[in-house]
């Protein structure tokens, strides 16, 4: 067995309101094996948890780096749910499968968002 677990955005599970335009995610690696280790990973984005029409897909990335992996290029909305989902392959070219689908959700994301009126007695 080999597989991903507990993704992570911010260091949280499923955060919502986040204020951060290059979100990163993390993940942890499962394996039966011994000694095994990440050779790369596959990052993918959407609106919805199908994961059809996805917004931004990393393809295959050589990298053992499972922490603090920044979405860069990915360009988000305030107030708005993103589906993201990892896998991974391993230092025999063996992949995960994909990850269970977690989300993040975006919060305000800069001052042009704030739209109020004073209230008044």
């Amino acid at each position: 067995m080999f597989a991903i677990t507990k993704l992570r955005c911010e260091y949280k599970e499923n955060p919502l309101g986040i204020d951060v335009i290059r979100p990163r995610i993390s993940w942890q690696l499962v394996s039966d094996d011994r000694d095994c280790m990440q050779s790369a990973y596959q990052i993918q984005v959407a609106e919805n948890m199908l994961f059809q029409g996805k917004l931004w897909d990393t393809e295959e990335v050589k990298s053992s780096q499972s922490i603090h992996v920044e979405l860069e290029g990915l360009l988000l909305e305030a107030r708005t749910r993103y589906y993201y989902r990892v896998r991974a392959w391993n230092q025999n070219a063996i992949d995960s499968g994909w990850s269970e689908v977690a989300f993040f959700e975006t919060g305000l994301l800069d001052a042009g968002n704030w739209q109020a009126e004073w209230i008044s007695a």
